[in-house]
């Protein structure tokens, strides 16, 4: 998994970062994305939403840190993202690489 996350969520973007998982499957991606995402912001990560039409295997919720993280998984949601939801309400949207996929500026 690689992520490219900007250190300060901005309302006024409509992207925060890049997450590129290394499969398809939610429920092995989805525990490292937010323990990476919550060290890097700072923050408690509680909800995250993503489109079905791009992932297997997943689930309602998941643990993490002594917490049970949501997932809202609808159609509604792009498909080229993944939002996640923090105990302060902020949202922080990450466009979705497919695995496998290159760029050399991710971090």
């Amino acid at each position: 998994m690689r992520l490219n996350l900007d250190s300060v969520p901005d309302s006024r973007r409509t992207v925060d970062g890049m997450w590129w998982p290394s499969s398809r499957d939610a429920a092995a991606e989805l525990p490292r994305l937010i323990a990476a995402v919550d060290q890097r912001l700072g923050g408690v990560t509680v909800r995250v939403d993503l489109n079905p039409d791009v992932w297997d295997d997943i689930p309602r919720d998941f643990p993490a840190r002594g917490r049970l993280v949501e997932v809202n998984n609808s159609r509604d949601i792009d498909s080229h993202l993944v939002g996640l939801t923090t105990t302060s309400a902020s949202h922080t949207s990450l466009l979705l690489m497919a695995p496998g996929a290159v760029n050399a500026s991710a971090a």
